[in-house]
Parts: C-alpha cells; sequence; structure tokens
C-alpha cells in the first residue's frame, strides 16, 4: 500500500502486482481518503500485460494502446519509480535509457502511455542517485533511491521520514 500526497488532498492507493505464467496482473485501488464518503466501494483499474507485452482491462479482457510498456507508473507515488529501478540496475552511469511506461494518473484511474527516461547519476553505498525525466511532458526530477531501489526523496512528491 502507498500513502501519497498532492497538493490538493491526501491519497490513499493500492497496487497489487502477480506474476502467473508469463502474464502480469496490475490492480490499481484509488481509496480516496478525500470521497465525500468513506464507506462508499473505492474506484479500481485491474490491469494485464501478456508475455509478449499486450496490455488488457483484465476485468473485461478488452486490449488497451498500452502495448511496449515496461511497467506501471503511477501519479502521484513515488514508489513505482521503483520498478524501472531495480530493471536496470547493471546500467552504466551517466547513460540513459528511455523507457514506455503505462501512466496511471489518480484519483480518475486513467492510463496512457508516457515515455520517460531513466539515468543513473551516482551508486553510493547507502543507494543511489537517478534523474527521472518524462519525455513527453519535460518534467525532470533527481531521485535519491534507498539500496533497495525505493525513493528516499522525491522533489516535490515525496519524502521519507
Amino acid at each position: 500500500r502507498a500513502v501519497t500526497r498532492s497538493a490538493a488532498r491526501p491519497r490513499r492507493s493500492a497496487v497489487d502486482r502477480l506474476q502467473d505464467r508469463g502474464n502480469r496482473d496490475v490492480a490499481v485501488a484509488d481509496l480516496g481518503l478525500d470521497r465525500e464518503r468513506l464507506d462508499e466501494p473505492a474506484a479500481t483499474l485491474d490491469l494485464r500485460v501478456g508475455g509478449r507485452g499486450r496490455w488488457s482491462d483484465a476485468t473485461t479482457g478488452v486490449a488497451l494502446p498500452l502495448d511496449g510498456c515496461v511497467d506501471v507508473d503511477i501519479f502521484p507515488s513515488p514508489f513505482t519509480n521503483t520498478l524501472p529501478v531495480r530493471r536496470l540496475p547493471e546500467l552504466t552511469v551517466g547513460r540513459p535509457v528511455a523507457l514506455r511506461m503505462a501512466w496511471v494518473l489518480l484519483p480518475e484511474l486513467r492510463v496512457r502511455v508516457a515515455p520517460q527516461e531513466y539515468t543513473l547519476l551516482e551508486r553510493r553505498d547507502d543507494g543511489s542517485r537517478w534523474r527521472f525525466r518524462s519525455l513527453d511532458s519535460g518534467f525532470i526530477a533527481e531521485l535519491l533511491m534507498d539500496p533497495d531501489g525505493v525513493a528516499r526523496d522525491y522533489p516535490d512528491q515525496a519524502r521519507r521520514v
């Protein structure tokens, strides 16, 4: 479970990842702490990506235009940056790598392709430093990650205390 904070209101989301014979299911639930009535059911988005990178709605089976996306990136959660950081551990310092991500916007649970770039800036005993760049918006952030690849500091988004 990830607790995230935006400028407007606090949000809470839950993410589950399951592996099954080359398929991955990604379930995103917006628990919506800013909902008027907390007894209402949470909104959910269930995605499935097959072994060949074909994405679909896990509930309906409808194909989604997310082919080629590597992982899911949930905004505004710093925790999904862990997925590409762990995927790229042998990366050469200073060499950017472009990835296509399935970007999920909370609280709307809208999903779209987001081209992103990760550059390992420094390896340290206490973790690593990365530059994240959104290739479609130009947003850039320098991320401090712990030895497990989890964000310790994501400027203007989150800071571990």
